[in-house]
């Protein structure tokens, strides 16, 4: 048995099962990591990836993978690349504007979420890059003899099959790609589909720009396969170095203002929040420090420049930068989108941003500093 080593000091167990540990019938391996699990039951090191991104021979991990290289086929038309390869290419060859990224095979791949991430794209005039990731972590485990699923309706624990894993994710590629089709072209919103392979959250460290939003959205409820890998989404999210487009589950389309939360005249979430309203001929609300009237008057003519009157922007000054500060400040407005400058104020990380969309029910725009 395996346990985490953190609930080693806790463990609590029957005097019959504590005579089996000590005759060594029944071992209990405390461990700290996923990998060290795996070199215990395989009797193999895990491994780690080189320099040239490939594990080395003789361990797990590298069997793995060529385990999933031999049984995983592209669907039709799809774009494989290797990890760590940033191509920008659109399909004539010619490289994309700025874009808007989304990954559609942990959570964002539903038409509700899709039309979202879609609806934004063409609002801030980026290209749609949908980004199918095919999880080698969940390739892999078909090489492990112990791993076992539950099949439905039957409710029995069988083996899991490499060659059903790799024809449903091929499936799901096909199905992600006609959705996105359908839905940008509607919009009118150019797009592009592409499919790795990889960790989650190294394939969107790997493939996002600085200059590129990418769209995390928030699973319902994340079950079954999917799980982990929409964790690891997240947690690629909380280290990228683009900005990010927060979709809660919760979401809840609005036709309020653009709500734009800034803490100096050169916050870049009020160039980001202007082009919103700019482009729908909407309103703006801008939540200000209280107290600097000379930064009041300097944002309201930079609105006014990049296309939003002063008739059509409304300022309030919240009490401070916390969430909670922001949340009061926004009262019931029904606000379509805030808008934060990352790492501007407390309210501004990660963290912060993704409670303030959950609690206003619409998306969260994150903006890079220097974007």
């Amino acid at each position: 048995m395996l346990i985490p080593a953190s609930n080693a000091q806790h463990l609590m167990l029957r005097a019959d099962v504590l005579e089996a540990c000590a005759a060594r019938r029944f071992p209990i391996w405390p461990i700290t990591t996923i990998d060290e699990g795996i070199a215990l039951l395989t009797g193999m090191p895990a491994g780690e990836r080189g320099a040239d991104d490939a594990y080395p021979e003789r361990q797990r991990k590298s069997r793995a993978g060529r385990a999933a290289e031999a049984i995983c086929q592209s669907p039709q038309g799809s774009q494989r690349s290797p990890l760590g390869k940033r191509k920008r290419m659109s399909a004539g060859g010619q490289e994309n504007r700025h874009r808007l990224i989304v990954e559609l095979c942990h959570g964002a791949a539903d038409a509700r979420t899709l039309r979202a991430v879609a609806e934004m794209a063409a609002l801030l005039q980026l290209d749609l890059h949908g980004l199918f990731v095919e999880d080698e972590a969940l390739l892999g485990l078909a090489e492990l003899p112990f791993v076992r699923e539950l099949r439905l309706p039957t409710r029995e624990w069988q083996p899991i099959e490499a060659g059903r894993i790799a024809a449903e994710l091929q499936r799901s590629a096909a199905d992600a790609r006609r959705l996105l089709r359908e839905i940008a072209g509607s919009l009118g919103v150019p797009e592009a589909f592409e499919v790795r392979r990889g960790d989650p959250a190294e394939v969107i460290a790997a493939v996002a720009m600085t200059t590129d939003v990418v769209a995390v959205a928030a699973p319902a409820a994340p079950v079954g396969r999917i799980a982990h890998g929409a964790a690891r989404v997240q947690v690629a999210a909380h280290h990228a170095t683009s900005s990010l487009l927060l979709l809660p589950a919760g979401l809840t389309p609005q036709h309020g203002p653009v709500a734009a939360v800034l803490t100096n005249a050169q916050d870049p979430a009020l160039a980001m929040a202007a082009r919103d309203a700019a482009n729908t001929h909407g309103r703006l609300l801008l939540l200000l420090p209280a107290g600097d009237v000379a930064m009041a008057d300097a944002m309201l003519e930079h609105t006014a420049v990049l296309g939003v009157p002063r008739t059509h922007v409304t300022t309030r000054n919240p009490d401070g930068t916390s969430v909670e500060d922001v949340l009061r400040a926004l009262g019931h407005t029904r606000e379509r989108l805030v808008v934060l400058a990352r790492g501007a104020s407390t309210a501004a990380d990660v963290g912060a941003a993704w409670r303030i969309a959950a609690n206003r029910g619409v998306p969260g725009l994150l903006v890079e500093r220097g974007t």
